[in-house]
């Protein structure tokens, strides 16, 4: 949260990069910080999902980790998908490229040589170690991925198993911002035309869309230069992992400016 005061304060609870402290602890910790504005005077993307992860174990009285795999992993055959890896399977375990978390707030614009990151600290990938998180901090594979985002698209399973009703479906995908809080932003970078639903962003405004994709056309990015997209319109789905922290690489543009042109 570089252009948010109470980035500081998270900083020095040290809440991006400590991988020990469980979900509770570290709902606990935020709790004791001060909110960055007023509710409902700005958007601002942030621990909120985390926050919610622990509510709903409150609730349903069961960590987030099992949650995930009774209602979404398990349903959709995505076994390569959880907050640890096997052992048998660290071999499959991708290192991380790019900038540290300093160079990302202070300096996103720099090129710096491609280098390996630790990250075992934030995200210890040893099931022994493992700590489910609401917003970050899950394992999984491009083909796994794909099965979630297919699932947004339709509700269903591959195999058609229904896993979300179509009202329940059309409620995740409304847009939930009003006009003075869009376009949604992360950080210094805006998304022109995108609000926000239940499940990421969503295009609302094509006429300020920067590259080609369709109204309500939505999907999210993680900070590794992950990518999906989902336009139900058109009956597509885009999954891009690229494994390069803090990049500002145009791939994810560019592959779905592709996709689109090729659309007939």
């Amino acid at each position: 949260m570089p252009d948010c005061p109470v980035g500081v304060l998270y900083r020095e609870h040290n809440l991006a990069e400590d991988g020990s402290r469980s979900l509770s602890d570290y709902v606990e910790a935020l709790s004791t910080l001060p909110i960055a504005f007023e509710p409902g005077s700005r958007w601002h993307y942030s621990c909120s999902t985390d926050v919610l992860a622990r509510i709903i174990e409150i609730v349903l009285e069961d960590s987030i980790a099992a949650l995930l795999d009774k209602y979404i992993f398990g349903p959709l055959g995505m076994s390569d998908s959880g907050f640890s890896v096997n052992v048998a399977d660290s071999n499959r375990l991708m290192p991380m490229y790019g900038k540290s978390l300093d160079e990302i707030l202070h300096d996103p614009f720099s090129e710096t040589p491609l280098k390996e990151r630790e990250c075992e600290t934030a995200y210890p990938s040893h099931p022994d170690a493992a700590i489910g998180r609401g917003g970050h901090g899950l394992f999984s594979t491009a083909s796994d991925y794909l099965e979630f985002a297919l699932m947004t698209k339709s509700g269903r399973s591959r195999e058609g198993e229904p896993l979300v009703s179509r009202k329940v479906l059309e409620f995740a995908w409304h847009n939930r911002l009003q006009p003075h809080l869009m376009p949604i932003a992360v950080g210094p970078f805006p998304q022109p035309g995108y609000g926000w639903n239940l499940l990421g962003r969503v295009m609302t405004d094509l006429g300020q869309a920067i590259h080609p994709t369709g109204m309500d056309e939505g999907g999210w990015a993680g900070a590794a230069a992950t990518y999906y997209w989902v336009d139900r319109n058109e009956d597509l789905v885009g999954v891009i992992m690229t494994q390069n922290l803090g990049t500002l690489s145009p791939m994810r543009n560019d592959m779905q400016t592709a996709t689109y042109q090729a659309v007939t």
